[in-house]
C-alpha cells in the first residue's frame, strides 16, 4: 500500500484556507449506491476552514465535482466504472450567494490541492473510493488538533498530557524539543485557561493568558528537564477612537507555570 500526503494551501491573509488530501493506494474500494432512477447526483457540500476530515466518497466526489480544476469527464467515467451507476449529475448551485454548497476560496486559489487525485484515473479512484484516502479541511490561524492527521494511533506507545486539559496528543517516546513544544502548542489552545480574554481589536479577543516566548532563543519557554512550561495574564488597556477600540498599553503579570507529562 502506498500513501501519499498531499497538503497544499494558501498562507497570505490571516483567514487562510488549508485543505490538503492523503491518498492511499489499495485493492479494495468502497463504492456510492445510485438513486432509484440509477443516478448518482452530486448536490454539494460546505468546505470552509474549520478543522474537520473526510473519507466518505460521496463528500469527496462532491469536493471533486466542486472544485474548479481537474477533468470531470476523468472524474465522471472513474465514478461510473466504480458504481454501475447510469450517469453521474451535476446539481450544485455555484451561484455567488450560496454559502452551503462552496469550497474556502483561498483553496480554490491555491489551485493544486487536487493535482495529485486528477493525475490519472487510479489516483483518482484511490482518492475517491479508498475508506483509507482523506480530504483535510483547516486553516493556518492556529495549529490543527492534536493527532487530526493520524489514522492509526496504535502505533504510537506514548502520550502528551499538560496540567488542566482533558485532551491527549498520542506519540512516540523519542521526540524532540520542538516536537515536544509543537504538540504543548496544540495542546494549549484547548485549555481552559487559553480562552478568550479583552478585546484586543474590532475584529477578535486576545486569550488573557498567554505562553512565554523567548525572543533569544526563537521559541517558547520549556524546561524539558522539569517538564514545565510558563503562561502569562496580560491586563491591558483601551481607549476609544472615533467608534474603534485601540490598544493602549498592557502589562504582564502572574506568570505560572504549567506540568506536561510524557
Amino acid at each position: 500500500m502506498l500513501k501519499q500526503n498531499i497538503r497544499k494551501g494558501v498562507f497570505e491573509t490571516n483567514s487562510s484556507s488549508t485543505h490538503s488530501i492523503c491518498i492511499n493506494e489499495c485493492t479494495k474500494y468502497t463504492s456510492i449506491s445510485p438513486n432509484t432512477e440509477g443516478y448518482i447526483v452530486c448536490r454539494g457540500d460546505e468546505f470552509g476552514w474549520g478543522w474537520e476530515k473526510f473519507n466518505d466518497p460521496m463528500k469527496k466526489l462532491n469536493y471533486c465535482m466542486q472544485y474548479p480544476f481537474g477533468d470531470k469527464n476523468m472524474l465522471k467515467k472513474v465514478v461510473l466504472e466504480q458504481t454501475k451507476a447510469k450517469d453521474l449529475v451535476d446539481a450544485i448551485d455555484y451561484s455567488s450567494n450560496n454559502y452551503t454548497t462552496y469550497i474556502d476560496h483561498q483553496s480554490i486559489e491555491d489551485g493544486d490541492v487536487l493535482e495529485n487525485a486528477y493525475k490519472d484515473e487510479v489516483s483518482l479512484r484511490n482518492f475517491i473510493f479508498s475508506e483509507n484516502s482523506y480530504l483535510y479541511i483547516g486553516n493556518d490561524n492556529g495549529d490543527h488538533p492534536p493527532n487530526f492527521f493520524d489514522e492509526d494511533l496504535s502505533k504510537f506507545t506514548h502520550e502528551l498530557c499538560i496540567e488542566g486539559c482533558d485532551k491527549t496528543e498520542k506519540c512516540n517516546e523519542n521526540l524532540n524539543e520542538e516536537q515536544i513544544d509543537n504538540i504543548i502548542n496544540r495542546l494549549w489552545g484547548l485549555h481552559d485557561l487559553n480562552k478568550n480574554g479583552p478585546r484586543s481589536g474590532i475584529y477578535y479577543n486576545k486569550p488573557e493568558y498567554v505562553r512565554v516566548y523567548d525572543p533569544k532563543n526563537g521559541c517558547h519557554k520549556v524546561n524539558f528537564d522539569n517538564k514545565t512550561f510558563s503562561i502569562v495574564k496580560e491586563n491591558r488597556s483601551y481607549e476609544k477612537v472615533e467608534g474603534t477600540e485601540r490598544n493602549l498599553r498592557f502589562r504582564i503579570h502572574d506568570i505560572a507555570t504549567i506540568n506536561f507529562s510524557l
